[in-house]
């Protein structure tokens, strides 16, 4: 599929529907609300970092603009710059509800998910007895495994679901054989950032909840591919993110069901213990100006719904519906190219080699058996492709794939603003590997 076809997608409305299609995302509008990309230092670079972070988009660097020129006090006082500045966080809470379904009470809003599911490790020590069992992954990012490791100093059972160490997937057949009826937490990725493979959550919710577990997902390397995520819909205790890899600010979000949340410990200031629910996991002072502009991060969301389908009266979860499907397309497209140049090379991708959305996301993690992966990573950065190799705190996971973590994969990790030339810039600099 060409980009012309891609930045086009109003003229192929009408066939598109007749066929039942997906209408193609703008790309030229899409890239349009990133100013990243038109500035000067940035042209001719392919970035595949998004992983680490992506752009931020114009819609949430305004409401920080606005923030901080105009509102920078003190929040919920009664004049009027502190009521607007309050009014923005609320907003936030608000809109981020809306988008997964779930309670502005539910959100949290914390200055990273590392930093929040160390918080969330620290109040679940109150809440487990010596004895019970934790299970973790080794697919996992560090955040969500270092922190409930590190549980097992006060008698806790700390239980490894391990990856297969040939393509680097989880079996949950193994995850059967690990539980039993002190199994009380389960903690895993929705999608790992090094391997890259959706694992069915759903399903492993439907194990944890057969023995009494709660669950907790960490949704980082998945959200940026994903704006539609229902919380409630796929039954999660806990789902955490990072708004810096959404477009946002580089803050965490982590949905904590209600039920849950009135029974952890609290871990905030004393005074604030029957204060609003989501107090209990944030013990420092939110960061209020990050907080107001992550509204923008939905408003991102709507405006790609306007652009390509009209206004209309939905709700923003409706709206990311619709603009997940787009996202799902074009990020297939970039996949269906890339991932064959790596097969014909010889390299070895690591999880699934198929462009399938279903299966995976555009974290394309791979190494060669022959060349070290620091040296491929300086050829293709010669070459305009921007990327890094390293273990990207899958310490663990690389590990078990049998390489040395410090060398680690090369990873290149594309979101639905890479086009369709870009795509094939990466394929081009691979063939000259």
């Amino acid at each position: 599929m060409s980009n012309s076809t891609l930045s086009n997608p109003v003229t192929n409305r009408a066939d598109n529907k007749s066929h039942g299609l997906i209408t193609p995302l703008d790309l030229d509008f899409v890239r349009a609300q990133f100013p990243a990309f038109s500035h000067p230092n940035n042209q001719g670079t392919v970035f595949c970092e998004n992983a680490g972070g992506s752009f931020v988009s114009q819609f949430v660097l305004n409401k920080h603009a606005n923030y901080m020129c105009n509102m920078r006090v003190q929040t919920y006082a009664n004049y009027q710059p502190s009521k607007a500045a309050g009014e923005a966080m609320d907003l936030s809470y608000e809109r981020m509800a809306e988008l997964h379904g779930v309670s502005a009470d539910e959100i949290l809003l914390g200055p990273s998910t590392s930093m929040n599911t160390y918080i969330l490790a620290e109040a679940f020590k109150g809440l487990l007895k010596p004895g019970d069992e934790v299970i973790v992954t080794n697919q996992d990012h560090e955040a969500n495994s270092g922190a409930w490791r590190r549980m097992a100093s006060t008698g806790l059972c700390i239980k490894e679901w391990v990856v297969d160490s040939k393509t680097g997937l989880l079996d949950p057949q193994d995850l059967v054989e690990l539980m039993g009826e002190r199994t009380k937490l389960i903690c895993f990725p929705h999608c790992s950032n090094i391997v890259g493979a959706v694992n069915d959550v759903a399903a492993v919710v439907k194990l944890a909840k057969s023995v009494g577990a709660y669950v907790v997902v960490d949704g980082v390397a998945w959200a940026p591919h994903a704006p539609h995520l229902d919380f409630k819909a796929l039954g999660v205790d806990i789902y955490l993110y990072s708004l810096y890899k959404t477009y946002g600010p580089h803050m965490g979000l982590m949905y904590v069901h209600m039920d849950l949340l009135k029974h952890l410990p609290h871990q905030g200031h004393f005074f604030n213990a029957d204060n609003h629910p989501r107090y209990r996991l944030t013990p420092a002072g939110p960061h209020h100006n990050d907080i107001a502009c992550v509204s923008g991060i939905v408003d991102y969301y709507d405006a790609l719904y306007d652009h390509h389908f009209g206004t209309s009266d939905l709700n923003s979860s409706a709206k990311a519906a619709k603009v997940s499907e787009q996202v799902h397309q074009q990020e297939e497209t970039l996949m269906k190219a890339v991932l064959p140049a790596l097969q014909d090379k010889g390299f070895k991708i690591v999880g699934h080699e198929q462009a399938d959305r279903s299966l995976r996301a555009p974290t394309i993690a791979f190494y060669s058996p022959k060349q070290a992966s620091a040296t491929i990573t300086q050829t293709l950065q010669a070459q305009g492709i921007a990327c890094s190799h390293g273990h990207f705190y899958g310490y663990r996971i690389v590990r078990a794939l049998g390489l040395e973590p410090e060398d680690g994969i090369v990873r290149l990790s594309l979101l639905h603003y890479n086009t369709t030339e870009e795509s094939e810039q990466i394929v081009e600099a691979l063939r000259k590997l």
